[in-house]
C-alpha cells in the first residue's frame, strides 16, 4: 500500500530516504560513542600514568633520604673516627710527658 496520491516508487524513494536518515544517524551516534569510550580510556590511562609518575616520585624522594641518611651516618663515623684518633693522640702525648717527667725525676735521684 503506498500513500495516497504517491506511486509505489515514491514512496519506496521516501522510505529509502528516511532509512538512509536513520542510518546516518546511528553511525553518528556510534561514532559519539565510540570517541567518547576512547576519550574514556585516554582517560584511565593518563590517571594510571599519573599515579606512577607519583609513584616513582616517592621511591625516588626515599632514596634521596636514605641516600642523605648514610651520608651523615658515614659523616658522623668519620666525625667519631678522628675524635677518637685525636683522643687517642692526646694520651700518647700525655704518656709521653709522663715518661720524660719520670725519667727527669729518676735522673734527679740519681745524681
Amino acid at each position: 500500500m503506498c500513500a495516497p496520491g504517491t506511486t509505489r516508487q515514491e514512496d519506496g524513494e521516501e522510505n529509502n530516504h528516511h532509512t538512509a536518515k536513520i542510518s546516518r544517524a546511528e553511525q553518528k551516534t556510534r561514532a559519539e560513542k565510540k570517541t567518547a569510550e576512547e576519550a574514556q580510556k585516554g582517560a584511565i590511562l593518563h590517571l594510571k600514568w599519573i599515579q606512577h609518575v607519583s609513584q616513582l616520585r616517592e621511591i625516588n624522594d626515599i632514596r634521596e633520604k636514605m641516600k642523605i641518611k648514610e651520608e651523615r651516618r658515614k659523616l658522623i663515623s668519620r666525625e667519631a673516627k678522628a675524635e677518637e684518633k685525636k683522643a687517642i693522640d692526646r694520651l700518647k702525648r700525655q704518656k709521653e710527658e709522663m715518661q720524660k717527667k719520670h725519667t727527669s725525676i729518676e735522673k734527679q735521684r740519681s745524681k
